[in-house]
């Protein structure tokens, strides 16, 4: 770091008396305010004294504190990105839509994690139904890194908020709608997403979670029928009465994307949707541009307690499935051919979700945009 000591002018030095944690704050504190880095060390020399601070020591306190995580970049205010009109003119009906102007997941998931503590600030004004003191949201949670990057976000988000707004929002119920197979990244498993609000700073903001565990074996009776498992009967059963489901698309053409991943792992699977014209997925739901993908397809189907049917109900009963969409966390690749694959099938009568948030970059890719103006 810098060298200590007096500056040799005869002023008494303000520097000597600071330790190097203090130094590390006064030049996260200056950059943060937009202070130019030259300009740091020019006020260095001139409110402390310090005419040993050099051109290169900023850039070493700011590697520091961006080590260390005291710097981080959020979208702080809300602005409107003109593909926003484009979208809702090509396919109108959206509840919300919303462009990011990224093309980094994270910022995604912040503009999603304000979307969503905006609607639980709504809904804390409504009359409490059922006899309860204050309403409840059951929050749905679809698999997916996008969806986990929300969480992740969304907890230190409410934790944040006064105590007393806490106390005024609804009680949280999340429930996990998935199971997480992909052993390759286990935090997608929606379950591992409860981990991100099991902290202490989110008191007194009440928060249940209801699990997901596919059962071991299924109940056969004598003639050999399969039935269902009456717990995972009753998971769907509550599933359906979601408030807001959190769902993520993914790419068939992704090798990362849940879909995509089969070509590795599920050769024949991955064949036999390349032949049915799959696209991608909506929370693992396999789709083509003409609708629904038939889950006999699988030799086991993706475990979910929700179907396309179910977001499509959901939806029409005026409940929010928000579409969080981002570029792929491990190559970086747009989301625009899903997103729009989706949205055209609003076309064919499937309402898919209510709510659609991404980045840029997938928004600039969606074919049918280039034809509309807005």
């Amino acid at each position: 770091m810098a060298a200590r000591g007096g500056n040799g002018g005869g002023t008494v030095s303000r520097w000597a008396n600071l330790t190097d944690e203090e130094v590390l704050s006064i030049v996260v504190n200056q950059l943060v305010r937009g202070t130019k880095l030259s300009d740091v060390v020019t006020h260095m020399h001139k409110t402390y004294h310090e005419e040993g601070f050099k051109k290169p020591h900023p850039y070493t306190y700011l590697r520091r504190a961006l080590e260390r995580g005291m710097l981080t970049f959020t979208i702080a205010e809300r602005r409107h990105h003109p593909f926003e009109g484009r979208i809702r003119n090509a396919w109108p009906g959206l509840n919300t839509v919303e462009v990011v102007n990224t093309a980094d997941v994270s910022d995604v998931a912040d503009r999603a994690a304000k979307m969503f503590i905006d609607f639980l600030r709504h809904k804390s004004k409504e009359i409490p139904k059922n006899g309860r003191e204050k309403p409840h949201v059951r929050v749905g949670l679809m698999g997916g890194g996008t969806i986990m990057s929300v969480c992740r976000t969304l907890a230190p988000a409410l934790a944040q908020l006064e105590k007393d707004e806490k106390i005024r929002l609804p009680d949280l119920t999340f429930q996990a709608l998935a199971v997480g197979d992909n052993v390759r990244q286990p935090l997608e498993d929606p379950a591992s997403f409860f981990t991100y609000f099991a902290d202490p700073a989110l008191k007194p903001l009440k928060c249940d979670y209801v699990s997901l565990h596919a059962p071991v074996f299924w109940k056969r009776p004598p003639d050999g029928r399969d039935i269902e498992d009456e717990e995972f009967e009753q998971l769907r059963a509550e599933a359906r009465s979601c408030d807001i489901v959190l769902v993520s698309a993914g790419d068939f053409k992704d090798p990362h994307s849940f879909l995509g991943a089969l070509h590795s792992s599920a050769g024949n699977t991955y064949e036999r949707l390349q032949a049915a014209n799959c696209r991608g997925d909506l929370g693992r739901l396999p789709v083509s541009a003409n609708g629904p993908v038939p889950l006999g397809l699988f030799a086991h189907r993706p475990c979910t307690l929700v179907g396309i049917d179910e977001l499509q109900a959901m939806v029409s009963e005026g409940k929010r499935v928000m579409l969080i969409a981002a570029p792929c966390g491990d190559c970086q690749t747009h989301k625009g051919d899903i997103i729009e694959i989706l949205l055209n099938l609003r076309d064919k009568g499937y309402i898919l979700f209510s709510d659609l948030i991404c980045d840029s970059l997938s928004a600039r890719n969606m074919r049918r945009l280039t034809t509309v103006t807005g």
